[in-house]
């Protein structure tokens, strides 16, 4: 299930924003969600077809697609400042996966 290493995780982790208010139900885990939207990337499956270890596919859907709004992926786009290692991580594991699905959701995304 760890798509998104550690190191990586404490980047991106920023990036997303935590639920604003105290009412209803708790917030469902975004490193889980986010690791549920790069399988469905990389795999191709339809979000009903989403193992349970990544939580209810409405849910990790309902995310994606806020956090597509937002444009929470155009931000994760890794400055070509960082490290090699930190930089190849992050694209095998985030940055080419979300270009693609900004693209099918007719998003122009602009990469450095």
């Amino acid at each position: 299930m760890k798509y998104i290493p550690e190191d990586l995780w404490r980047e991106l982790e920023k990036l997303i924003p935590k639920k604003e208010s105290r009412v209803g139900w708790p917030e469902f885990d975004n490193r889980r969600a986010l690791s549920g939207v790069i399988f469905i990337l990389k795999t191709g499956a339809q979000w009903n077809m989403l193992p349970e270890k990544y939580g209810i596919s409405t849910t990790v859907h309902g995310k994606f697609m806020c956090w597509c709004r937002k444009g929470i992926f155009q931000k994760m786009v890794i400055p070509r400042s960082r490290s090699s290692s930190f930089e190849s991580k992050a694209r095998s594991s985030v940055v080419v996966l979300v270009p693609t699905a900004l693209n099918s959701l007719s998003t122009k995304v602009v990469l450095p």
